[in-house]
This record gives structure tokens, sequence and C-alpha cells, in this order.
């Protein structure tokens, strides 16, 4: 959008306020901006007209626009760009999110404590003698998911009492 920004400007060669600096005028198109203009897609005739207003605008105009459309439309400021590149995106802190809800998942058990351990996995998620057996042979196994922090404590502390090793994912 700022290529054809740049392009209509060109095309009317005004000054864009004789109260502003003369770097703020409109300068002569360089020979890869005209090759971008040549280029560009023909834009529909509400656009034309909708930028052909913007180009009417002084600098200050332009800015209070700006702040317009970026509040808006919930864009974020991202600063002023200096130099030839594109700007660098803002380093955003990392959030983390504390978990609420975790699975808890059996990892190992003592062998000479299987039945218990099968015992104690069918009073954990109600599930039959055999289910639990199949359960407890096929470790690591997730016994439940989306439990709260404070009940999965709980299951692991079950766990560890009768042998087995639980984690929390």
């Amino acid at each position: 959008m700022l290529a054809r920004v740049v392009r209509q400007s060109f095309r009317s060669r005004r000054c864009i306020s004789s109260s502003f600096p003369r770097f703020l005028e409109v300068k002569e198109a360089t020979e890869e901006q005209k090759y971008m203009m040549e280029n560009e897609m023909a834009i529909s005739p509400r656009v034309q007209a909708a930028l052909d207003a913007i180009c009417e605008l002084n600098m200050l105009e332009i800015h209070e626009l700006s702040q317009a459309v970026q509040i808006k439309f919930d864009i974020a400021d991202m600063g002023m760009a200096i130099g030839g590149g594109g700007a660098a995106a803002p380093v955003q802190e990392e959030v983390k999110e504390e978990k609420t809800s975790f699975d808890v998942k059996l990892v190992s058990f003592d062998a000479k404590n299987k039945i218990k351990v099968i015992k104690e996995i069918r009073a954990i998620t109600g599930l039959g003698l055999k289910e639990a057996k199949e359960l407890v042979e096929g470790v690591p196994a997730v016994l439940k998911k989306d439990v709260k922090k404070a009940e999965a404590d709980e299951l692991l502390a079950k766990i560890a009492e009768i042998g087995g090793v639980g984690e929390l994912e």
C-alpha cells in the first residue's frame, strides 16, 4: 500500500506542505520504486478513491489516520522504521501459562507389588479387573487426564505409596 501512496504522490509531484522541512517533501522515484509501481496490480475504483483522498492529506493528518487505523483494527504499534531494510518485530516476553489441568501417568512399578498396583489403578480409574491389568502391564500409561493439581498430587502419592512411579504431564 505504501508503494501506491508513493506512486500517487509522485504522479502529482506536489509538496506535502510548505510548512514542513524539506526532507518531508515528495522526491523523484528511484528506478526500483518505478519498477514496483509499474508491476503492481491494478486496484479497484473504491481503493483508488481512498488512495487519492489519503494523498491529499498532510503528514499530521496521515499520522492521525494511521493511529485511528491501528486502534480500529487492533494493530500493534511497530515504531518507526529507520534505514533501508525492514524493521524487526519487537521482541515480546514469553508469557508462561500455568497449567491448571494435568494428566497422571504411571511410568513404572515394582514387579512384586503388581497386584497392589492393579487394585489401586482400579480404584483410581474405575476400570474393571481385566482393563486395569492391561493398563498396568502396558506401562507407561496415562491413568487420568485433565485433573486438577491437588487431585493429581494425591494420585501420585497413592501410586508412590504402593510402589509405583508416576508423573504429571
